[in-house]
């Protein structure tokens, strides 16, 4: 009995007792189905067996939706058990959601529609190069808004949509936090970019007055390959990114760096697939592209004479 029992539980079955008897062999015995045999051929000792193989075969071959989702809210009745099960009380009038009706779906829609037509990649910039000030007779350019402005620049090669730019963008952003590192220290004193280059001039170690150098020659990369695009419209971006880095960027750039370069030069989207991330009025994203690019211009240019006057390069 002891054996027969041992057994029965090693293949899935409730350890019954038996009366008397013997295992059967291996190859009578079937999964899910362990039967035992007596001397005397006895069914009473092998039902509870056979009852519990099947009970656990139909369990198993059944399908989840069969089975109806126990909830706490149980309501005692005579009816049958199937029933018995409700769901919970609706929540009171309080915590229900709003209504959405009709006319807020309409205004909501009119409201996107309006939004995506008019807005454009450049209205949601924080701070455009348009609003960089610049003191009188070209003395100074104001520091934070340039470098928020540069920031913006970032964000858009964001829309190349290319992992191979992220080598630009992150010496551009790089070149920023130099900078802003050495602005915050003193607010009120680098206002200006000019401030800070003629501040490290006598410093040994000029962390800023680089970071402006590389960050100045990478804004003309951009610029100068913006302009190319915006000028030329049957140029593909591929194209024009290719050549404003020729121009611009690789001359300072070592064998092991412009491989990189390139490679992210020609991975590109096409042209048209760029305009329409900056918007879908195309007459005015080139409006407001031809206008962001005249401010880029002309800050770069007080940029370039100031390094080129102090020999700051």
């Amino acid at each position: 009995m002891r054996s027969a029992t041992c057994r029965a539980a090693r293949v899935g079955a409730r350890p019954w007792p038996l009366r008397t008897g013997r295992v059967a062999p291996r190859a009578r015995r079937r999964p899910g189905f362990p039967t035992c045999e007596t001397r005397r051929g006895a069914p009473l000792a092998t039902m509870p067996l056979i009852l519990h193989g099947i009970r656990s075969t139909v369990r198993a071959q059944r399908s989840p939706r069969q089975f109806i989702p126990r909830r706490p809210h149980f309501v005692p009745s005579n009816r049958p058990a199937r029933m018995l099960l409700q769901s919970a009380p609706p929540p009171p009038r309080a915590q229900r959601q709003p209504t959405f009706h009709l006319h807020t779906a309409t205004t909501a829609f009119a409201a996107f529609t309006t939004m995506s037509v008019t807005s454009t990649f450049f209205d949601t910039l924080p701070k455009n190069f348009t609003q960089v000030q610049v003191a009188s007779n070209d003395q100074g350019i104001e520091t934070a808004a340039f470098l928020e402005a540069t920031e913006g620049l970032i964000a858009l090669l964001d829309l190349l949509g290319s992992a191979a730019f992220k080598p630009v963008q992150s010496d551009m952003a790089g070149n920023v936090k130099k900078i802003r590192d050495k602005y915050v220290t003193d607010t009120a004193k680098y206002t200006t970019l000019q401030a800070i280059v003629l501040d490290e001039k006598a410093d040994k170690k000029k962390t800023a007055t680089e970071g402006l150098l590389w960050l100045k020659r990478g804004l003309e990369f951009c610029a100068k390959a913006l302009r190319r695009s915006h000028d030329q419209p049957s140029e593909e971006l591929a194209d024009s990114f290719t050549k404003a880095y020729e121009e611009t960027l690789k001359p300072f750039h070592g064998l092991f760096v412009r491989p990189i370069f390139t490679m992210a030069m020609k991975a590109c989207p096409y042209r048209k697939d760029f305009y329409s991330k900056l918007g879908s009025d195309e007459a005015r994203v080139q409006a407001q592209l031809d206008a962001w690019l005249v401010a880029l211009e002309e800050r770069l240019a007080i940029l370039v004479r100031f390094y080129k006057d102090g020999q700051y390069e």
